[in-house]
């Protein structure tokens, strides 16, 4: 019997009252939905917010009031995703990921700015950003972002390791 829906009401016989299986789920949205999402802004009121907006999506956001709180935490694992603000008063976002990529951390970077300018969009991207999002922030277009990056981070990590396995 076919679980499709039909909304045409001579048909309404061929569908059955409740699936008879639930669709599975994809692999990647597990793994996703325990995906750790790193916030660096130097606005309390936009951490508040931008940790609930994540945590509402399944993520596990953590904060940080600056860029230097962040990379003290790198001592743990590094999180699956960052999303950085870019003006702050001690480190901006581009220095930051300019500071990760020389310690040799491939982090996917989301920045969010309220200065826009063409320059610092290229040079974000340039130094690895996967997204650059302009404030205030549209939910749906930062929630993508960041399941875009972290797909893009494990689809790097799996490279790394299926490498490795065909160098042995």
């Amino acid at each position: 019997m076919s679980t499709d829906l039909c909304l045409n009401s001579r048909h309404a016989r061929d569908v059955p009252l409740r699936p008879t299986r639930q669709p599975a789920l994809p692999r990647e949205y597990s793994l996703m939905s325990s995906a750790r999402v790193a916030i660096v802004d130097d606005d309390p009121g936009v951490l508040k917010a931008l940790a609930r907006l994540i945590a509402a999506r399944s993520f596990r956001p953590e904060i940080y009031i600056s860029a230097h709180d962040f990379l003290d935490s790198l001592s743990q694992a590094p999180p699956d995703c960052l999303v950085v603000d870019q003006e702050m008063p001690d480190m901006t976002g581009l220095e930051l990921q300019h500071k990760l990529s020389r310690a040799g951390f491939k982090i996917p970077t989301i920045v969010i700015t309220a200065h826009d300018g063409p320059e610092l969009q290229q040079q974000c991207q340039s130094a690895g950003a996967v997204a650059y999002l302009l404030k205030p922030l549209d939910q749906g277009t930062l929630i993508a972002a960041i399941i875009w990056a972290i797909a893009m981070g494990s689809a790097s990590e799996q490279a790394r390791v299926w490498g490795r396995r065909q160098e042995l």
